[in-house]
């Protein structure tokens, strides 16, 4: 995601997370059964919000005032992909959670998540994405993710979905 993006969704994440966005899930995702090293790449990745959840306020930082989860908004991100065998790892610079791991399976199917933190540590980021990685580079996934903190004594407790294409570059 772009800066802007970063911005929006500094505190989008999502209200009761749920357990499989509690920081010690996210972080202990187990490898899959997939071999080889054939996924590795740079991807690009659209990212769609379709659904926000919790307490997702407006939040002042600085002299902005910026939205937590807005439905409908829209980015980019570009990431590297690297696969060991059923273990893979996803890292960008345009992400919230710049590096999430997780397993592949044989059929393509993945599950990854992550966990980072926003302004010196007010705002705890969760991030959890299940998809297929289809054998032509195309990657379709649902991705949640989860902020929870207090910013300038307005508390945020939000959930995100976001609807993920991509493919292989």
């Amino acid at each position: 995601m772009k800066r802007t993006m970063l911005s929006v969704l500094l505190l989008c994440a999502g209200c009761g997370g749920g357990s499989d966005l509690d920081r010690d899930e996210v972080t202990n995702i187990p490898p899959g059964n997939a071999t080889g090293t054939a996924a590795s790449g740079l991807y690009t990745f659209d990212l769609y919000v379709s659904k926000c959840s919790g307490t997702c306020p407006l939040v002042n930082v600085g002299l902005s005032t910026l939205s937590t989860c807005d439905v409908g908004f829209r980015d980019e991100a570009e990431v590297t992909l690297t696969q060991s065998d059923g273990r893979i790892q996803i890292d960008s610079q345009d992400l919230l959670v710049t590096r999430m791991v997780g397993g592949l399976n044989a059929d393509g199917s993945f599950d990854v998540g992550g966990y980072g933190t926003q302004l010196s540590g007010a705002i705890e980021i969760t991030n959890r994405a299940k998809g297929i990685l289809a054998q032509d580079g195309s990657v379709t996934a649902q991705s949640r993710t989860h902020a929870e903190g207090n910013v300038n004594g307005t508390t945020v407790d939000c959930t995100a979905t976001y609807d993920v294409t991509g493919h292989k570059l």
